[in-house]
């Protein structure tokens, strides 16, 4: 935790360091920028607090730890072209839990971990043209998120979308299973999953809006509770 607490940080730029070590700048309430060009991992909860934070630059870094942004109340856009990995929280603190997200890009991030955005009301839109799955309840209760580009996600995993009552449209033509509840209470109003073969149960419960379902290949549908 070397600037923990350092109240009057406001901003950082380092060169050769590779990694941000744990805690490292929990709690620098005046922290508003950050940039590390050579930065490949950044351990858990080393921004944890950093409620001025706005604006961090970390093109190489491929492995974020738990809690990293947690509180991070005016972050509001957030790029990471070169994250692969994003380890989950074993708390209900996750990464970008209290934080003013509006907008992120991962551009090469496969797996969208379980919790990711869950409950980041301020979420419009995500850029994700590499996932594959989108884990449990990865943005439940966005309630303002409109926009999803996810061009060859195979999997929506339960409770993902869930309470997403503004997101309206959803590019789904390489999805092949949808799990239970995944997009309850949604804005869908039209949904193409051309090469869907698994749904399960309350995949899409009370999505008023949804006018229009289109599957060619649907094989299995399961209407068990799947919570």
């Amino acid at each position: 935790a070397c600037f923990n607490g350092c109240s009057s940080l406001t901003s950082v730029k380092w060169g050769k360091i590779d990694a941000i070590p744990e805690r490292c700048f929990e709690h620098c309430a005046g922290l508003e920028e950050f940039s590390a060009p050579n930065v490949t991992y950044v351990a858990n909860s080393a921004f944890e607090g950093c409620s001025s934070l706005r604006k961090v630059e970390l093109p190489l870094v491929s492995t974020l730890e738990r809690e990293v942004f947690y509180n991070c109340s005016s972050l509001q856009t957030l790029s990471l072209p070169s994250l692969k990995t994003i380890v989950g929280s074993s708390t209900n603190k996750d990464i970008f839990t209290g934080s003013a997200i509006q907008e992120a890009s991962f551009e090469t991030l496969e797996y969208v971990q379980a919790n990711l955005f869950e409950g980041v009301k301020t979420l419009v839109s995500v850029d994700l043209p590499s996932a594959k799955t989108i884990g449990a309840l990865a943005f439940k209760g966005c309630t303002q998120l409109t926009s999803v580009n996810m061009p060859v996600v195979t999997e929506v995993q339960r409770f993902a979308f869930n309470n997403c009552g503004t997101l309206t449209s959803l590019s789904m033509e390489e999805v092949t299973k949808i799990e239970g509840y995944a997009f309850q209470a949604s804005g869908l109003q039209s949904v193409y999953a051309p090469k869907l073969k698994v749904l399960l149960g309350g995949a899409f419960n009370q999505s008023k809006a949804l006018k229009s379902f289109v599957s060619e290949v649907l094989e299995e549908i399961d209407t068990t509770d799947n919570t």
